[in-house]
């Protein structure tokens, strides 16, 4: 006889099989994940291949499987499963919802705070925190829809209970965290979280710029090439709530900081000039930065939540002999979002691996020569950049311009032709 137990992860029916595990740890699987079983899941499955297909009850065509590997340790298979069935759901719904590394928080009438930040930024303690006031949604994956809509993740709270012992799984039940409102979840804040043992007793607050918050949530997001739009329904969620970034030391001292934000209405603002593809116009911001300014790549995730800093590792481009006057281009770009006073532009790319890719925000003149860029010579893109920016005071505005387009060229920003 199988064994196995349904769970509902981030709108995804995921069914945990337990043939090879005894008893106890049976029981122990049921009781951590307790909280996010689908109803009536746990079940015996007669024997048989498709015994369990079908229904509320079985795998069926629109749930995955995972398969507990039988552990000496019942924590082992717990610690486990835990990673196991998120990276399923997060692979089931690619491309369907906006997944970020976030706790997540609900209010009584269903208005959610997501709390992003890598491992290690303490969301699962906030969570813990949070969860005595707030409805547990999740303390790993926040999955956003396109309208807004967000789908819980009630999986176990990984707890260090002993120094030097693998983190033991609690239900939020167990740990008498909030059950979720009978209201809709929607996303009403996203809370980017900044922890820091020489941080203020009081939480420290601030309101942040969408485009200087994109990196981390960019950074935050699993398969985010896989959507059609990702940049631009980044933005149309976030100025639809509040982004704010917190500096905290203790857990606890949240609780006063979401309380307050919640609140308060949600604040709403004009959504940033959109770029197309191969659009090409004047920057809409002539601020006084005269040198290019560049931000650092950032490898864009797929299904793991950790990405690091990268460039493409593109070689710079040399002028072959012979080979006439150099004309530039930009490269295919997956998405592109443009920001206004000042004048910043940020493209992401798609790559070869599924769901990953590179990130660019562009500032200074690097913008104006993106749009400028549509097979012009290093002479024409000068024009641009001193006709948007001014020439720059001591400095030739084509030696400033070719450094620039070198740098751009070298992620593969653009190309030469």
């Amino acid at each position: 006889m199988g064994w196995s137990v349904l769970v509902d992860a981030l709108g995804v029916k995921v069914r945990i099989r337990g043939d090879d595990l005894d008893e106890a740890t049976r029981e122990a699987v049921a009781a951590a994940w307790r909280d996010a079983l689908v109803p009536s899941s746990c079940t015996e499955l007669s024997a048989g291949p498709d015994a369990g297909d079908g229904g509320e009850q079985g795998t069926g065509p629109d749930a995955v499987e995972v398969t507990a590997a039988p552990w000496t340790e019942a924590a082992s298979v717990l610690s486990e499963l835990s990673q196991r069935v998120t990276l399923a759901a997060i692979e089931r719904q690619r491309g369907r919802l906006w997944m970020l590394h976030a706790a997540g928080l609900a209010s009584s009438d269903g208005r959610v705070v997501a709390l992003v930040g890598p491992s290690g930024r303490g969301k699962t303690t906030a969570a813990r925190a949070l969860g005595s006031h707030l409805g547990y949604v999740s303390d790993e994956t926040v999955a956003v829809d396109e309208e807004g809509r967000v789908w819980p993740y009630r999986k176990p709270l990984s707890v260090i209970e002993e120094v030097n012992a693998p983190k033991v799984q609690r239900s939020p039940s167990e740990l008498h965290l909030r059950e979720l409102p009978e209201s809709q979840l929607r996303l009403a804040a996203l809370v980017l979280l900044e922890r820091a043992e020489n941080a203020d007793v009081t939480a420290v607050v601030e309101p942040v710029d969408l485009a200087d918050a994109l990196s981390d949530l960019v950074m935050q997001s699993s398969y985010l090439t896989t959507m059609p739009a990702p940049l631009r329904t980044i933005a149309n969620h976030a100025v639809e709530t509040r982004v704010l970034r917190v500096r905290y030391r203790d857990a606890e001292s949240l609780v006063a900081v979401l309380d307050q934000l919640l609140a308060r209405t949600p604040q709403h603002s004009p959504l940033p000039g959109r770029e197309a593809d191969d659009g090409v116009g004047l920057p809409r911001s002539r601020g006084a930065a005269r040198e290019a300014a560049l931000a650092e790549g950032i490898r864009v995730p797929g299904g793991e939540s950790a990405p690091t800093p990268t460039d493409s590792g593109r070689e710079p481009v040399v002028a072959a002999s012979g080979a006439g006057e150099l004309r530039y281009r930009r490269t295919r770009t997956h998405d592109v979002l443009a920001f206004r006073d000042p004048d910043r532009l940020a493209l992401l790319k798609a790559s070869e691996e599924l769901g990953t890719g590179d990130f660019w925000l562009l500032a200074g003149i690097a913008p104006t020569l993106w749009r400028a860029a549509d097979g012009a010579t290093l002479a024409e893109l000068t024009v641009a950049a001193v006709a948007a920016h001014g020439a720059p005071p001591g400095v030739d505005p084509e030696d400033a311009v070719a450094a620039v387009v070198e740098e751009l060229t070298r992620l593969g920003v653009l190309r030469a032709v």
